[in-house]
């Protein structure tokens, strides 16, 4: 068998009797061929993508999009299926495989959420996004199918989609689970809810009473674990705005952002965030809920060549401000960066007056690094723990071609300063007072 053959087979193009032509390469160029000792499995993935077609082989991404407009007992929304349908282009020009989903009823929504389930076993990447209704009851956060009618708060059970299931699927994904709700609006039957009773359909006066998207309050915060995260456009206990244009800030935002290559999650959400403000002129507020690892997840990864230009060495000079009767103190050490990924040691690891430095950066430069370790001097440290004491903060800023600068984010002020090195060597971190 020529290469050009056996190519085009692992290219999924070949016939299944073509496979035992594969073997036959392997046994009869045995003698000649030093393998890798890896090879053969990854031989037998190939084939496996091959004889069985999984979808499994094409993506380790999924996505349910849902997008609920046109309610039946409530006014219509002018968003949520723009918002949706919008979203799932992106997400499918990021290479996940969409199920889209508009105007859905309890049943198509429920049917959707656990078959999405199964793809998520699977995956790498579960990502569930929702536009439209939603309420809070009862402590719980519930979405709002289009049929829905809801005349007591004991109807949700039955009559919504509880977020907590939503969380359940993508929690399956090995990376990352995530579920954003551009619904973060108070109860739009919350009429029906108080047992007002309301002709069907409504009235123009109870129109007026129902036509606002948002009423008071908003969903209820959310503790998801494992590699769960769950992005709310407006902070539990307010609400968010439908906006004007095409799309909801939340979501015109969210659009802007997500394709963004070298873009790191959290980044992307922090965003996000600073622009929906920014729009709605502090009123509404988006709210991430959860933690992940320090593990580095993108929407649209980064270009490796982009990201290696910071590969080096880098001369590190942290200083930190007094504060009170606390001195101020300065270390200078070695930082090395490799694919995006900062490691620095002051002092001996696990030694009272030691500091882990591990960060990240994007390729545009922003770094992010947290900050792990024990207390050293009681008279360096703010509020003046014992030696020895844990010790955890973090920092951000950005880095140009050879200099930059981060800044520390939470507790007392310290800054960063790095320089690039042609070549250099760790040196000893010293603590003092400025």
């Amino acid at each position: 068998m020529q290469r050009r053959d056996f190519i085009t087979l692992v290219g999924g193009a070949e016939t299944r009797e073509g496979l035992l032509d594969v073997f036959s390469f392997t046994l009869e160029n045995e003698r000649s061929y030093s393998m890798p000792r890896h090879f053969g499995a990854l031989v037998c993935s190939w084939l496996l993508c091959i004889l069985t077609s999984t979808a499994s082989c094409a993506t380790d991404r999924y996505a349910l999009v849902i997008g609920n407009s046109a309610y039946q007992n409530v006014p219509k929304l002018a968003n949520p299926t723009r918002d949706s349908n919008d979203v799932a282009a992106a997400l499918e020009r990021l290479k996940f495989k969409v199920t889209r989903l508009n105007d859905a009823n309890v049943v198509q929504m429920n049917d959707a959420v656990v078959e999405f389930g199964t793809q998520a076993e699977g995956a790498r990447m579960a990502v569930i996004f929702y536009a439209g209704h939603g309420i809070e009851a009862s402590g719980e956060n519930w979405l709002i199918p289009v049929d829905a009618k809801l005349a007591t708060q004991a109807d949700a059970s039955s009559e919504a989609v509880s977020v907590r299931s939503l969380n359940a699927q993508v929690a399956k994904a090995s990376q990352l689970g995530l579920i954003i709700l551009d619904a973060c609006r108070d109860n739009p039957f919350v009429q029906s809810l108080k047992n007002i009773t309301v002709s069907m359909p409504p009235t123009a006066a109870e129109k007026s009473v129902l036509a606002a998207r948002s009423v008071s309050k908003g969903l209820a915060p959310t503790e998801p674990a494992g590699n769960v995260l769950i992005a709310f456009s407006a902070k539990d206990g307010t609400v968010a705005s439908d906006g004007i244009g095409r799309n909801s800030p939340f979501t015109t935002s969210l659009l802007a952002n997500i394709e963004i290559q070298g873009l790191e999650i959290s980044a992307l959400f922090r965003k996000v965030r600073d622009e929906v403000m920014r729009a709605t002129k502090d009123e509404q507020q988006p709210y991430v809920y959860g933690s992940l690892s320090s593990d580095l997840i993108y929407f649209k990864p980064p270009d490796p060549e982009i990201v290696k230009t910071f590969d080096g060495f880098w001369d590190t000079k942290v200083s930190c401000d007094p504060v009170g009767q606390q001195l101020g103190w300065s270390d200078r050490f070695l930082s090395t960066i490799r694919n995006g990924m900062l490691v620095a040691q002051a002092g001996r690891e696990g030694k009272p007056g030691s500091l882990t430095y591990k960060g990240s950066i994007d390729a545009d430069g922003t770094i992010r690094i947290t900050a792990t370790g024990l207390t050293g001097d009681p008279k360096f440290t703010v509020g003046a723990p014992p030696r020895g004491s844990p010790s955890f903060w973090q920092a951000a800023g950005m880095l140009e071609k050879s200099t930059g600068t981060a800044l520390r984010t939470n507790g007392r002020k310290c800054i960063f300063q790095f320089s690039k090195q042609l070549l250099g060597k760790p040196g000893l971190s010293v603590q003092r007072s400025k």
